[in-house]
């Protein structure tokens, strides 16, 4: 679903980064590890299309990022990738059933309402759509940061730290409820985390250095 090769990058005056090369196939779930600075949240922004690589390529569904330009990469994104954050950033000013229509909008996929509740049940979080994002726990803003990732049904998941600012079980909750996601959906699911207590309960892992 997800491979890259030779990829590189290198910020304006910066130390470049050369990644190994990597895949990620559908239900697959592989966790990016290394120390600060090594690059983990860059190369999760070059999966994403947020970043362009300075060398090689990253392709999702035997789609190459680098071909899509302007709005094209924007509608890509927004269709064939879920970001999860490690802090999620919604829009305060609206709902939490708002936030959640969002991406059904920029990615050009109508969501009825009904299927975003339905969605917000099966995470937990169907009491809080009437309400706006600051009322919410930080365990709730999470699984809210999940839904809106997951609206589109994207085959690529990318979570960036998901369970560092939780404790045991909620890290250990959201954890699960990711994979149960990616795995109903099909979806290649890559994290990004310095959390041991992930690295204790994944298989798959790429060390950066």
């Amino acid at each position: 679903m997800l491979y890259t090769t030779q990829l590189q990058f290198a910020y304006p005056g910066g130390q470049p980064f050369a990644f190994p090369d990597f895949q990620c196939e559908k239900g697959e779930t592989l966790l990016i590890t290394g120390k600060s600075g090594s690059g983990k949240t860059t190369l999760l922004h070059l999966l994403a299309g947020i970043l362009q690589p300075t060398g090689g390529g990253v392709w999702i569904d035997g789609v190459d990022l680098a071909t899509l330009q302007g709005s094209a990469i924007d509608r890509f994104r927004s269709q064939q990738i879920g970001l999860v954050y490690q802090k999620p950033h919604f829009v305060a000013s609206l709902s939490v059933l708002d936030n959640l229509l969002l991406p059904s909008f920029f990615g050009q996929k109508k969501r009825s309402t009904q299927q975003l509740r339905h969605l917000a049940d099966q995470l937990g979080i169907a009491h809080t759509l009437s309400k706006k994002p600051f009322q919410l726990s930080l365990g709730e803003q999470q699984r809210a940061g999940i839904a809106r990732a997951l609206v589109n049904e994207p085959p690529v998941l990318l979570a960036d730290e998901p369970t560092s600012a939780l404790d045991d079980e909620n890290g250990h909750k959201v954890f699960e409820l990711l994979q149960e996601q990616a795995l109903q959906r099909g979806a290649s699911l890559i994290v990004v985390t310095h959390d041991n207590r992930l690295k204790a309960v994944v298989k798959r892992q790429l060390q950066l250095h």
